[in-house]
């Protein structure tokens, strides 16, 4: 098969050498010692990921995290790509009074307040954006591309001002030129542009034609961007597929980035040529987009599409189960191209040290990834 594939492994942090020493101590932060009852072995995230659910109580304040789901990387061609569904404010009710996912008491309903003096702007949202911003810049893994789901007006017009000058927003309409741009929820990409050049004439950031039925609408981001030093294209197509197992959006998402139709021969014809990365907030787990991906490139000798799933990432309904038995797993993926045009992709898993900032592992993703792993079974 035509690719290198890489599991990513990461030394422990300093962060988590220092709670190892305190432990057993009087007056020890009940988080930190959460933390120290599954650090052993933590760090093979590849095992993480094991394809199958996870039955999981209802963590309430024990997650301390802003968003209900994790942050995902992965390295294509030498270059840093994250997902990261924000969790838009409009669906808080979900949280807070339908406590479908048992986070209600959570950080996120705890930070769901108003910021003074920005209208629309929660203490949660600025946390996301502080931790969008020590994302996109930590020291030896720099972020090329930041792809983001269910993004607001009020965090788009924080990052605007508050991004490094390097860094570029493509909204649904485009590059961000005004507030008009901005509705309540979209997707948006965030690309470094000493590595990445925009190619507007070959995007659509707004193609609605990949879903059918009543989900006709729902939009996705396929667009192109150029590295600058290697003049690689890389097709990114950021998605927020729809999550009712009843309709077939996994088989139509995985359809459209093996076999991309935008109504335009031209269009079709240069993404064949491009590093394609498929990613987002795909709402199913490893196994059934996995299968939706095989399907879609059925009747070739090779994958066409390799997928990096490194952890579980989001606490949800199990569908297969009577009950709806809430299930930690994994939902947000990269599929990833093996090849183009006879030259193998580099695939890279990324630890998760190196997608989420030092300072914010303890108390944010690193409780919640070893919150997984204390609830797995078998």
């Amino acid at each position: 098969m035509a690719i290198h594939y890489d599991n990513a492994q990461a030394a422990a942090s300093a962060i988590v050498d220092q709670l190892e020493n305190v432990r057993g101590e009087e007056g020890v932060d009940p988080l930190a010692r959460l933390v120290q009852q599954s650090l052993a072995g933590f760090d093979d995230t590849a095992k993480m990921c094991s394809l199958k659910k996870v039955t999981v109580p209802k963590f309430g304040a024990e997650w301390r995290f802003p968003s209900d789901h994790l942050p995902i990387g992965c390295i294509v061609n030498g270059k840093n790509i994250v997902s990261w569904n924000v969790m838009n404010d409009k669906y808080m009710e979900w949280v807070t009074e339908k406590d479908s996912q048992g986070l209600n008491g959570s950080l996120i309903t705890e930070l769901d307040k108003p910021v003074i003096g920005k209208p629309g702007f929660t203490q949660r949202d600025l946390v996301v954006l502080e931790d969008i911003l020590l994302m996109l810049q930590i020291p030896g893994s720099p972020k090329h591309v930041l792809a983001l789901q269910e993004v607001s007006e009020p965090l788009i017009l924080e990052l605007v001002v508050a991004l490094p000058e390097n860094y570029q927003i493509i909204l649904q309409s485009g590059p961000f030129v005004d507030r008009s741009q901005c509705i309540l929820d979209q997707n948006i990409a965030i690309i470094d542009t000493d590595a990445f050049e925009y190619i507007p004439d070959l995007s659509r950031p707004q193609y609605s034609g990949v879903f059918s039925g009543d989900q006709s609408s729902r939009h996705i981001m396929d667009i192109i961007f150029e590295a600058k030093d290697t003049k690689e294209k890389f097709r990114i197509v950021n998605a927020h597929v729809p999550g009712d197992p009843s309709i077939p959006s996994r088989d139509e998402f995985a359809r459209h980035v093996t076999h991309p139709d935008l109504g335009s021969e031209d269009l079709n014809e240069v993404r064949k040529h491009c590093i394609t990365v498929a990613l987002g907030d795909m709402n199913f787990d490893e196994i059934k987009m996995q299968r939706a991906f095989d399907i879609a490139g059925a009747g070739h000798e090779d994958p066409l599409f390799v997928r990096v799933s490194p952890y579980r990432t989001n606490v949800g309904g199990n569908f297969d189960v009577e009950g709806d038995e809430l299930c930690a797993k994994a939902i947000d993926h990269f599929f990833v191209s093996t090849s183009v045009d006879g030259t193998p992709t580099q695939v890279g898993g990324m630890s998760y040290k190196d997608v989420y900032p030092l300072r914010c592992q303890v108390n944010h993703l690193e409780l919640i990834l070893n919150l997984f792993k204390r609830h797995t079974r078998g």
